[in-house]
């Protein structure tokens, strides 16, 4: 959808950290760096990218958002990239073995939105393309994001991961839909009835009355008058 509009300000203030770790493809992280500038998210880190960073394709893919891109910091392994933070989320479409929170992207979000505003940094980690985050990946978050899917096909592209969490979290923002204008309707009368023009009240109904008038009376006589089928 089109929609982007430079003379409003951008969303600022503390928000999720979103760690990519091992992208393959540059055209996924450009368009999670679109994805997250949709919904201000400024915070990139990528971990050891498989196609080396800086990376052309992925700031043709991110449509303006190569702020983001620029601004991405860049670590060998994923314990340096979060290490300055106090809680961590992994999202994962695979089931682990392991003892911890399994949260809906809406119930993570509500969840770091408390975290946030008690001075604390929170951060997602996102695999993957092909086959997402290692278990020592998943041992260093605090909870586990799923995404409720077709349980036969749950694999989510990268950057629609990230573009889903940051729904979740934008939409307990203060960010509102920018107001369009729209057509007045008109004023209900007193009455209930509706102000609709009087002259085409009028009009509407002398056609009505005279296709009334003008539609043809058919009978049993004007029927047997028609000629034999053939």
């Amino acid at each position: 959808m089109a929609g982007t509009d430079s003379t409003q300000p951008m969303a600022a203030g503390p928000a999720p950290v979103v760690v990519l770790v091992r992208p393959q493809m540059g055209e996924n992280i450009g368009a999670a760096a679109r994805a997250m500038k949709n919904f201000g998210l400024a915070d990139m880190r990528l971990v050891a990218p498989r196609d080396g960073w800086p990376n052309d394709k992925a700031v043709a893919m991110s449509s303006r958002a190569d702020d983001i891109l620029t601004a991405a910091t860049l670590f060998d392994d994923t314990e340096a990239a979060v290490a300055d933070l106090h809680a961590l989320y992994a999202t994962t479409a695979r089931r682990r073995d392991m003892v911890k929170p399994e949260l809906t992207p809406r119930q993570a979000a509500a969840e770091m939105r408390a975290r946030i505003a008690a001075g604390e940094r929170v951060g997602v980690l996102f695999g993957a393309e092909k086959a997402g985050l290692d278990n020592d990946d998943v041992t260093l978050a605090r909870a586990i994001i799923q995404v409720p899917t077709n349980p036969a096909f749950g694999s989510i592209n990268l950057a629609q991961a990230v573009l889903l969490l940051g729904y979740e979290w934008s939409r307990r923002r203060t960010m509102r839909p920018r107001p369009r204008r729209m057509a007045a309707l008109p004023p209900a009368r007193p009455n209930g009835r509706s102000s609709f023009p009087a002259w085409r009240r009028s009009w509407t109904g002398r056609a009505s009355s005279s296709r009334r008038r003008s539609a043809p009376t058919w009978s049993a006589t004007s029927a047997t008058s028609l000629p034999a089928p053939i």
